[in-house]
């Protein structure tokens, strides 16, 4: 994970981040030590955070095991990027989550995605 290009983390059940990479710290301009121990939630635009947490209770409870949607990340000068984003749930043996990996993989500036990017399914 630590060597990926694309920005990648693990975060406990609460949303909280345990591990993030470089390119992850990179692309959010904030620093390992800040990031991990704050949640997904605090970067992630505040009108895609209904949707992003449905996704992700839907995670937790075990009735989803991945999914990917285009959304917005706040980065820590403000600035408001788009990111591609794929989760998936690590589960311990008894299939309670242990976790979720999720590398966002962009860095693109704050523009909507191209018609292309938005016809990508917003969960799957």
């Amino acid at each position: 994970m630590e060597y990926s290009a694309s920005g990648m983390c693990l975060a406990d059940p609460d949303g909280t981040f345990v591990e993030v990479n470089t390119a992850f710290c990179e692309m959010i301009g904030s620093s390992r030590d800040k990031l991990v121990g704050t949640t997904w939630q605090s970067i992630t635009h505040p009108e895609d955070q209904s949707m992003d947490e449905a996704s992700a209770r839907r995670l937790v409870a075990g009735t989803l095991n991945s999914y990917r949607v285009l959304k917005r990340y706040v980065r820590t000068d403000g600035a408001t990027m788009w990111g591609d984003l794929a989760v998936g749930v690590v589960r311990n043996d008894d299939g309670s989550d242990a976790g979720s990996r999720s590398p966002p993989t962009t860095s693109a500036p704050a523009t909507r995605p191209s018609p292309t990017c938005s016809s990508i399914p917003s969960t799957y």
